[in-house]
């Protein structure tokens, strides 16, 4: 999880790498960060993925499963996901 490359309101995680579930929601992501971060409230960050090339915007109901199986273009190894937040102040 890392951040993205123009997003200035909120620092990079100590750790980019995490373990967990293929049923975590994206919404638990944001409560997670937030938490991490100091940031709230929460559901001003955005979770993107890379599909295609192109930045790929992540609902708050998808899992980290959706992500991998469907949307994301890594298909083995590390997936990797992108958090800003927005709307930008």
């Amino acid at each position: 999880v890392r951040r993205h490359p123009q997003e200035t309101l909120v620092d990079r995680l100590d750790r980019e790498c995490l373990r967990t579930s293929r049923d975590l929601p994206m919404s638990t992501l944001k409560k997670f960060l937030g938490q991490k971060l100091s940031y709230q409230p929460y559901s001003h960050f955005q979770i993107l993925t890379f599909a295609g090339g192109k930045g790929v915007i992540l609902d708050d109901s998808i899992t980290i499963g959706d992500v991998q199986r469907d949307i994301a273009d890594a298909t083995e190894g590390a997936l990797v996901i992108h958090f800003r937040i927005f709307p930008a102040n």
